[in-house]
């Protein structure tokens, strides 16, 4: 039985079709003939991993994974950037191994004094805030700091033994607490 050329040319344009909504591309034969069956490539990207950390009232089973060197975490969909650094909104999240980079943060203030007074000990400005602690995490112990100087929140982990840090710095108190919860997520891998 013959079947037309007309049944053959809808067979293949309903399997390209039902291929393109699966998320693949339909490419031609390397061949280029006229009545080669297109071949179907898997264009689809790969899915990420899902977040098998836990950390204590925070749902991070929707978070992405993101692989450094050494150590993984997780982290919030919706994060753009590449290399060892993330940004959203007016939020900046890094990370890295060795030695943790320094942030200095100048604060400056005048001081009046009469001729034989003793000067008054250094104060912070109002609204400062300077937090450090210790937590296990990824079964191991990492120094954390949350501080706030002239309304900006910085955050740090480190580790000491791998070297691995974070740090982060965001105008938004919840913003710096999230920066700490995907700090929580650190898992480090085998050698």
């Amino acid at each position: 039985m013959k079947i037309p050329k007309r049944v053959v040319t809808l067979l293949i344009l309903a399997s390209v079709a039902g291929s393109a909504c699966s998320s693949s591309i339909a490419r031609p034969a390397s061949s280029g003939s006229p009545g080669s069956v297109p071949q179907v490539v898997q264009g689809a990207p790969a899915a990420t991993s899902p977040c098998i950390a836990t950390v204590s009232r925070v749902d991070v089973s929707s978070w992405e994974v993101i692989a450094a060197k050494g150590f993984t975490f997780c982290m919030p969909l919706g994060w753009k950037g590449s290399g060892n650094t993330r940004r959203k909104d007016r939020t900046t999240l890094s990370w890295g191994t060795g030695t943790p980079p320094r942030t200095r943060v100048a604060v400056t203030r005048r001081v009046v004094m009469r001729v034989g007074e003793r000067p008054m000990p250094p104060e912070l400005p109002p609204g400062t805030e300077t937090r450090q602690f210790t937590e296990n995490i990824g079964l191991r112990d990492a120094n954390l700091s949350r501080n706030r100087f002239d309304q900006t929140y910085y955050i740090g982990a480190v580790w000491k033994s791998p070297a691995v840090w974070m740090t982060g710095d965001s105008p938004d108190s919840d913003a710096a607490d999230l920066m700490l919860n995907i700090a929580r997520t650190v898992r480090f891998t085998a050698k």
